[in-house]
């Protein structure tokens, strides 16, 4: 019988656990951990605990979504049926219900993977469950953008204030989300809507991209609603050359005098 004379270490013996219990190493290997085992009462207790492991995961059962889950998702499902009997040309009920149930897998694959965090000795929890979690956490993300860009194309300008609203759970700005909010702050037919589009895309004025664009479109904005959000975000984020710029718009024809009045106080401030 083959023996090994070569002493293992505790950390060496976690990090090859998986792989020993799936009979992936060499005879050699295997045949130190197991002297190793018999031994060692802390790596046994860790053997064990993979062990527990993998049989959670081989028992697992599909969960019953909760209920409110459930009805919100009937909700949008409902919805979309009904503008596709509209005869609208939106995106296809599929394609906005293929985001929501992905976005429920990924919150759920990241609640377990909490759980099962638990679970999992430490080297394990180091190396892959937070790159495993980083990893979710980004799928999530990208599809709740997917989520919110499908749903500001809704006829209801309702659903498009809702869809701008979601932007806050959105970890960045990337070019395709902030040209569909710039297009929506722009071209929108609804204010309420194109107010929303200001406060999500004001939420990204440290970026100079941002700043110029939402300078730019105040000279394209007819509703004093609009005019005046536009205004103090504007200011507030101490963009250069502000005061210039708001200077110039002042001079637009057309414009209400409470707006004329925010302007010459806000031009003051910033020339303070």
């Amino acid at each position: 019988m083959e023996t090994s004379n070569k002493k293992i270490e505790c950390v060496e013996v976690q990090e090859l656990l998986s792989e020993y219990l799936q009979l992936e190493l060499s005879n050699e290997k295997s045949l130190a951990i197991e002297g190793h085992l018999k031994v060692c009462s802390h790596c046994n207790n860790e053997l064990a605990k993979l062990k527990k492991l993998i049989e959670l995961i081989d028992n697992a059962y599909e969960p019953e979504p909760p209920s409110y889950l459930k009805s919100q998702f009937s909700e949008l499902i409902n919805k979309e049926q009904a503008t596709q009997q509209q005869g609208s040309t939106k995106l296809p009920i599929s394609y906005t219900t293929r985001i929501l149930v992905r976005v429920a897998a990924a919150i759920a694959l990241l609640l377990v993977g909490n759980a099962i965090g638990l679970f999992t000795y430490p080297y394990l929890l180091e190396q892959s469950s937070k790159q495993e979690v980083a990893m979710i956490k980004q799928e999530v993300s990208s599809l709740k953008e997917a989520l919110v860009l499908s749903m500001i194309n809704q006829e209801s300008a309702s659903e498009r204030v809702r869809a701008l609203n979601m932007t806050t759970e959105l970890s960045h700005l990337d070019n395709k989300l902030f040209a569909v909010l710039l297009e929506t702050l722009n071209d929108d037919p609804s204010p309420n809507v194109r107010l929303s589009a200001a406060q999500a895309l004001s939420r990204y004025m440290a970026s100079e991209q941002v700043r110029d664009s939402l300078i730019s479109s105040l000279h394209e904005q007819t509703n004093p609603l609009v005019q005046i959000t536009l205004i103090n975000i504007i200011v507030t984020s101490n963009a250069p050359h502000a005061a210039e710029s708001l200077k110039q718009f002042a001079k637009s024809k057309d414009l209400m005098d409470e707006v004329k009045q925010l302007l010459d106080i806000q031009i003051k401030q910033l020339t303070i």
